[in-house]
């Protein structure tokens, strides 16, 4: 995440669903991933091969329990806290084995806990129930398993990395928009579609390489001020690559850092998104004494 670098691509069918099983990681990579993947199974596996994890927590997706193995109600912990954050030691199961870590709670402001609440009544809605008090009051925290001690990660500091997690959809996003990538002009599940999709991807590919090539392989650090989006890089590239196919190239790469010059953000007033600086100091420090997998 820290590039923002596409670095690995699996493609499986539509009955296959999301885990973190499918990706290469190594001892030391920590992991930060959505409410999508609250999996005992795999959160076990990882924590054990020295991996650590940031994962949005779902009260109804996975349970947790304390030191005696007992299940830990998160509104009942949550219910009389003054305290606009929390840290809570947790273990979470996988029949015989577990894992240690810790559910940090941080709660929503107003504004946004009546959001959140309108949202989760308009969803039961469509699926025609209607949603507990724990639920809704639970809608008012947002809830994030980690397994990296809080005297290495804090409470603030774990809450901002995973805001950061936002830049990742915004690639994927991006390279969808540019790409088409959703749009198979082929029956579903055909080879045809395999085909146009497999394609797509070799595009993606090609364009990523083709970004470092230009712009190195550092432009776009999470860990540095950020200046540039990918969005207007990944729409040149591609015109670039269109030229290429079509056998045509009159580009003079000489002025390539003059372009991207041009590209960057116009002056706004909120700053481009990057890493909270503990993180950007703790990297800096794992750099220095060759800790880092970056």
């Amino acid at each position: 995440m820290v590039k923002l670098h596409l670095i690995h691509v699996q493609v499986t069918d539509k009955h296959e669903g999301e885990n973190l099983g499918h990706y290469p990681l190594q001892e030391g990579d920590v992991v930060i991933a959505d409410r999508g993947y609250n999996q005992p199974k795999y959160l076990v596996e990882l924590v054990g091969r020295g991996i650590g994890v940031v994962v949005r927590y779902n009260p109804q997706g996975m349970n947790v329990y304390d030191s005696e193995q007992r299940k830990i109600d998160l509104y009942d912990s949550l219910m009389d806290t003054p305290e606009n954050s929390r840290c809570i030691p947790v273990r979470i199961r996988k029949e015989n084995d577990y894992i240690e870590g810790y559910i940090h709670a941080i709660r929503l402001p107003p504004e946004q806990t009546e959001q959140a609440r309108r949202r989760l009544r308009a969803n039961a809605k469509k699926e025609g129930y209607t949603p507990s008090d724990r639920a809704l009051f639970l809608a008012g925290w947002v809830l994030i398993f980690s397994s990296i001690p809080p005297v290495v990660l804090p409470t603030d500091t774990i809450a901002a990395l995973y805001r950061v997690r936002w830049q990742v959809e915004l690639v994927i996003k991006r390279m969808k928009s540019v790409l088409d990538i959703n749009k198979l002009r082929a029956r579903e599940e055909s080879a045809l579609a395999n085909l146009y999709l497999h394609g797509k991807l070799l595009y993606t590919w090609i364009l990523e390489k083709r970004a470092r090539q230009r712009c190195g392989e550092d432009w776009n650090r999470l860990d540095r001020p950020r200046t540039a989006t990918p969005w207007r890089v990944w729409k040149f590239l591609r015109q670039e690559l269109t030229v290429a196919i079509n056998g045509v190239s009159h580009w003079d790469l000489n002025r390539w850092q003059d372009c991207l010059h041009v590209l960057q953000e116009r002056p706004r007033r909120r700053k481009l998104q990057t890493l909270p600086t503990e993180i950007c100091r703790i990297i800096d420090f794992c750099q220095a004494n060759g800790l880092s997998n970056i």
